[in-house]
């Protein structure tokens, strides 16, 4: 299927294909730099750019029965290039990827992902950087960003009282705060349970670490996260959510000379962010159009990681929805 779209300051073509053993989809849009998206309907958010991809897939299926159900491999670029320059030079930031997924018997699955990743620093992005102080010399990245990152999936079957999914992704990653490579790792884990028909409870953790060349810490994350559902009833719903979030990222250098980095003449110190976020929704819904929806969220911080018992309250907020069906 081919759809192309044609207009001021924009242009896309769209190429499709969904098959049994073979499917494609090509992608070429483009938003100029006076674009006005003022009936939101543009899904983009950067204007200014042409962004495109060429992604294939390829899926090879085992006989009934065998250990290996299928085998997909998905594969190709993706590239985004400035407006006015697209078709001239090379894009300003792209990957190419590799992906390939093994459903085995029983539901499980295994997947392995490859990819090399480019980033061309845009100068203009540091305009207001210096070096070492307010007036200090200007800051330029000394080289562009190109790097290569692996990841590795597996994920449960569907069982009735629980599924889960682990992943762990490693590689090069751009610094863009201060226009050049780090490297680093995510880990991330999913676990859903369902130990009786009336509760659901789906606990995720992430953490990510960002370091740069020199092996100095640039960031890191930590975010546990825990949503518990209980419905004793077809028309009665409780919620509960809390996610603590432990962030940390490091002053701004610039990787040659290790002097501090400044933005328009400030001083970009360590950064720390401690909080937790609970949100609880209670709902009610008697018959269809008729329901009351009752909600409140706080969030709190401190100035050590996973000091709970230092939290102090810095918002909250209530929510209150009610709903009646008039019925003739």
């Amino acid at each position: 299927m081919t759809s192309p779209v044609t207009g001021a300051d924009r242009f896309g073509r769209r190429s499709d294909r969904t098959g049994r053993s073979w499917g494609f989809n090509y992608l070429l849009n483009g938003l100029g730099h006076d674009f006005d998206d003022q009936a939101g309907f543009v899904n983009q958010l950067r204007s200014g750019v042409v962004n495109g991809h060429f992604f294939n897939r390829f899926t090879l299926y085992g006989g009934r029965g065998a250990l290996l159900e299928n085998f997909t491999v998905f594969f190709g670029p993706e590239r985004t290039w400035l407006y006015d320059h697209f078709g001239f030079v090379p894009g300003i930031e792209g990957r190419e990827q590799l992906d390939g997924t093994f459903q085995l018997r029983g539901g499980w699955a295994l997947n392995g992902h490859f990819e090399r990743n480019f980033v061309d620093f845009q100068d203009t992005t540091y305009a207001g950087y210096t070096i070492g102080s307010p007036t200090g010399p200007a800051y330029i990245p000394t080289e562009d960003f190109s790097g290569f990152t692996w990841q590795g999936k597996i994920t449960t079957p569907t069982w009735r009282k629980m599924d889960a999914q682990l992943s762990y992704q490693r590689g090069h990653k751009a610094i863009f705060q201060e226009g050049t490579t780090g490297t680093g790792w995510v880990f991330l884990g999913t676990l859903n349970l369902r130990p009786l028909t009336t509760v659901r409870v789906a606990a995720t953790a992430t953490v990510f670490r960002l370091d740069r060349l020199d092996g100095t810490e640039f960031g890191r994350s930590t975010i546990p996260r825990l949503k518990v559902e209980y419905q004793p009833s077809r028309p009665l719903f409780f919620r509960v959510v809390g996610e603590y979030r432990s962030d940390r990222t490091a002053p701004l250098i610039d990787p040659v000379s290790g002097q501090p980095l400044f933005i328009d003449g400030a001083p970009q110190p360590q950064v720390d962010f401690n909080g937790l976020r609970v949100d609880l929704l209670t709902s009610y819904e008697p018959t269809p159009g008729t329901v009351v929806f009752l909600g409140y969220g706080s969030s709190m911080e401190s100035d050590e990681e996973f000091d709970w018992s230092h939290l102090q309250r810095t918002s909250d907020g209530f929510f209150v929805k009610l709903a009646y069906h008039v019925r003739r």
